[in-house]
């Protein structure tokens, strides 16, 4: 192996005795290039791997401008049927119903956006409280009733329906006008009024007022000594009666009751003796 000659003075920077020549003309002790000017255009500024789009040309698949924006779904703007239904069922007293209707409208708006959701609420919560005053009624209905023991006699004070009335049955005072109902005691308690007699007038079309009321007070003063003799001779007595009117005809009321009362003194027992 042959070594380099040795010139006598130290070899510049970066020198390898053991590199190729460099090319001819090459002066290694000559001084380096200036810098490189840094506000040169940077020839490689552009992205060469990014495809440049040609002026006037278009992305592909875009259309003219900037593209037609897809048809929006439609929506229903109606009031939802449910709704009003519901709504005119609360109204009408159709508790139950007007609920049911209610809810399902109000389902169907949440899904379709329909309008008419005040309505379904308003339906829901008539009916709501049409339902809870019914139940609440029948519960004071239950605990205001008279009770009647295994023969029939009342012996627990309570109200009893005009037309639930029975002979026998004593009534703690007498009410005035039309009625449904009257407050019926056990005969032992102190009461005004009792019932003797009951018995239906006939014919299939209402007569009239004056008719009824002249067959109501005859078959009551007649009935009144059969039930009790001394009762018919008691001048403290008052004859009563309950009788049928145009409107309760029409629907198959033909009842009249017969009650005696001492409207000034209340008595204990029966008028039968």
């Amino acid at each position: 192996m042959t070594q380099p000659p040795d010139p006598g003075y130290p070899p510049p920077q970066g020198y390898d005795p053991y590199a190729p020549p460099p090319p001819h003309g090459y002066d290694p002790y000559a001084p380096p290039p200036p810098p490189a000017n840094p506000y040169a255009a940077n020839p490689y500024a552009a992205n060469p791997y990014v495809a440049q789009v040609p002026s006037g040309a278009q992305y592909p698949g875009a259309a003219a401008g900037y593209g037609t924006p897809p048809p929006a779904a439609a929506v229903p703007t109606g009031i939802n049927p449910f709704a009003i239904v519901s709504l005119v069922l609360s109204l009408c007293s159709g508790g139950l119903l007007g609920l049911v209707f209610g809810i399902v409208a109000l389902v169907q708006i949440k899904r379709t956006g329909q309008r008419g959701r005040g309505m379904a609420i308003a339906g829901v919560t008539i009916s709501s409280l049409y339902l809870v005053a019914i139940v609440v009624a029948v519960a004071i209905v239950g605990i205001t009733s008279a009770s009647r023991n295994a023969s029939g006699q009342i012996d627990d004070p309570g109200s009893v329906s005009v037309n639930g009335l029975k002979p026998g049955d004593c009534l703690e005072r007498l009410p005035a006008g039309v009625v449904a109902t009257v407050d019926a005691v056990p005969c032992s308690s102190p009461h005004h009024a009792e019932v003797y007699a009951t018995f239906k007038l006939t014919g299939s079309t209402y007569p009239g007022d004056q008719v009824v009321d002249t067959q109501s007070e005859s078959g009551c003063k007649s009935y009144l000594s059969v039930y009790s003799a001394s009762a018919s001779d008691d001048e403290a007595l008052t004859i009563y009666y309950f009788a049928p009117n145009s409107s309760s005809w029409r629907t198959g009321d033909r009842q009249v009751i017969c009650v005696a009362s001492d409207d000034t003194h209340l008595r204990s027992g029966s008028i039968k003796g």
